[in-house]
């Protein structure tokens, strides 16, 4: 239960975006800054769902104002938890949070076309599906056992299942397959990481990388939670993953030989105070629950790395944001970008580093970058973003509960249009 709830937690933080709200109708700074890719072709029609407390329906929306462009749906009585579309567009899967199956929905007809029951013995959900061919559909089940799974969409059967040894902290899709960090299943530990291609799980030790969730104590006194989030970030070839946790110390694994190598991350004198506190969360409280950190590996070849540091603080978690560092496994130097950076995720040729305010002001914003690490620009919310996304280079800032949303050109950072839909929707994120 403890780690679920941590779980939850780490992932509404990390849809905290940017500003969506009339506070935020312009960037506040802006930096000029020229693409170093064109932007790619906007859509005319975006994927988008209505939730309520029975469930959702998943709908066809209009790219610029959001609302349904016809009559076709689909309803589902589970809030989804994973979500992947099919090699060729045409279908969507919609992992049901911890009800043990996977939906398949025509997208063209807009029709569910069947379920696929991946088991619902233990509790646990879907932590992410990765549908890699027309014939193989991989789902990463997070639980006590974690499990990886191989379906057929096709036939709607599973073909292969494996537990894992270990808990899922975090997986990564590749070509082909499916990249997993785990924890041991009851306490902080040793991590691992492992590779699925859809018949055989191979995994290897990383014994200088502690990850995983732990509580001391029975009573409300002395009950301490714990964790340890490393940050998982897969090379764009798919050649190396770089696990990132609390520390100057990380572990790069080759993924065809599951070949370990660690460095320590460098930084010029003048900073190296600043680069221990930022991977050495200091103790602010008696009850400490210990950071957390994500990590994404870019086109340009460096290493995003952000997160932040939970402490107690009476009877709320004090939130610390890590800021946003820049790797270098050429030389393994690292770079400070940004101070007030809590999650980190690139998309559309675009750094976006989300941000929040832990205190009763809720304001929350986002800083685009290049893949180099220069700010583009900076937007701030005077209230709490559910959802933030991209298409066609522009991001899509939403606030008011899914009632407003602000177009922005993510190079320049010059909102381009708004919408109000009449019902509030949140658009289908697929990575």
């Amino acid at each position: 239960m403890l780690r679920s709830l941590l779980l939850a937690s780490a992932a509404a933080f990390a849809l905290l975006g940017c500003g969506g709200s009339e506070d935020a109708a312009a960037p506040r700074e802006t930096t000029t800054a020229t693409s170093t890719q064109a932007a790619p072709p906007a859509e005319k029609e975006l994927l988008a769902v209505w939730n309520d407390l029975e469930g959702g329906e998943l709908f066809w929306a209009d790219a610029e104002t959001l609302e349904p462009v016809d009559g076709r749906s689909v309803s589902f009585s589970y809030y989804y938890s994973a979500v992947d579309r099919s090699p060729d567009g045409s279908a969507l899967a919609l992992g049901a949070d911890t009800r043990g199956y996977v939906q398949i929905v025509d997208l063209e007809r807009m029709k569910a076309v069947g379920t696929i029951d991946v088991g619902g013995r233990t509790e646990g959900y879907f932590e992410r599906l990765n549908w890699v061919s027309p014939d193989l559909l991989l789902a990463s089940v997070s639980g006590l056992p974690s499990r990886a799974v191989a379906i057929d969409p096709g036939t709607r059967r599973v073909v292969s299942e494996h537990e894992l040894e270990g808990t899922v902290v975090s997986s990564h899709p590749v070509e082909g397959g499916l990249v997993f960090l785990l924890a041991p299943p009851d306490r902080i530990g040793p991590a691992k990481l492992a590779v699925f291609d859809g018949s055989e799980v191979r995994s290897t030790e990383l014994g200088e990388v502690q990850a995983g969730w732990e509580q001391e104590g029975e009573t409300e006194e002395d009950f301490r939670a714990r964790q340890s989030v490393p940050g998982l970030a897969v090379e764009p070839s798919g050649g190396r993953a770089l696990v990132v946790p609390a520390g100057n110390r990380v572990a790069e694994v080759d993924l065809e030989t599951l070949e370990v190598r660690y460095h320590d991350l460098s930084e010029p004198v003048s900073l190296l105070g600043r680069l221990r506190d930022w991977l050495q969360p200091a103790a602010h409280a008696k009850t400490i629950d210990g950071p957390d950190r994500n990590a994404v590996w870019l086109e340009s070849g460096l290493v995003a790395v952000s997160g932040a540091n939970y402490a107690a603080d009476g009877d709320r978690p004090d939130i610390e944001p890590a800021g946003l560092m820049l790797i270098d496994p050429g030389d393994w130097s690292v770079r400070r970008v940004n101070d007030e950076a809590a999650s980190v995720t690139v998309r559309d040729d675009a750094l976006l580093a989300s941000w929040w305010q832990d205190d009763e002001s809720g304001k929350a914003g986002v800083v685009a970058l290049d893949l180099e690490g220069n700010e583009r620009f900076r937007l701030t919310s005077g209230e709490l973003v559910e959802f933030s996304y991209t298409s066609g280079g522009r991001l899509y800032a939403a606030g008011n509960e899914g009632r407003l949303y602000e177009l922005i050109d993510l190079v320049t950072g010059e909102t381009v249009a708004r919408a109000e839909p009449e019902r509030p929707a949140w658009l289908v994120y697929l990575d």
